[in-house]
């Protein structure tokens, strides 16, 4: 086996875009999950939001704000994250991924199918 092969990249360019009825938020894989977890790169357009309904039972999810600001409203609270900002949460919950600015908000994310 060569080292090569134990190396993936993820191109930009490359990407596959899953985007929302309304293309207000598009994820982007950036590798085949393995049924533990899924890695994204998201982008949420300015001044809009992302309603998320509850996953199943256990997931949880982390996100790290790369570019933007993000508000993200979970079991009734809402927190604010700035650039390099990350949070984690049960995303068993309703949630919602919010940008109040009048620029792109860009994420990282991953959604790990681990109890907390």
């Amino acid at each position: 086996m060569s080292i090569e092969s134990d190396v993936s990249i993820a191109r930009k360019e490359d990407s596959i875009k899953l985007a929302s009825s309304d293309k207000v938020f598009v994820a982007e894989p950036l590798f085949q999950s393995h049924g533990l977890y899924e890695l994204y790169r998201g982008y949420l357009q300015p001044n809009s939001e992302y309603p998320s309904a509850a996953h199943q039972f256990g997931v949880n999810e982390y996100v790290t704000v790369m570019s933007g600001v993000l508000n993200v409203e979970v079991g009734g609270q809402t927190y604010r994250l700035n650039e390099y900002d990350s949070i984690k949460f049960k995303g068993d919950l309703d949630h919602k991924y919010i940008n109040p600015l009048n620029k792109l908000t860009i994420l990282h994310f991953v959604i790990s199918y681990h109890s907390m």
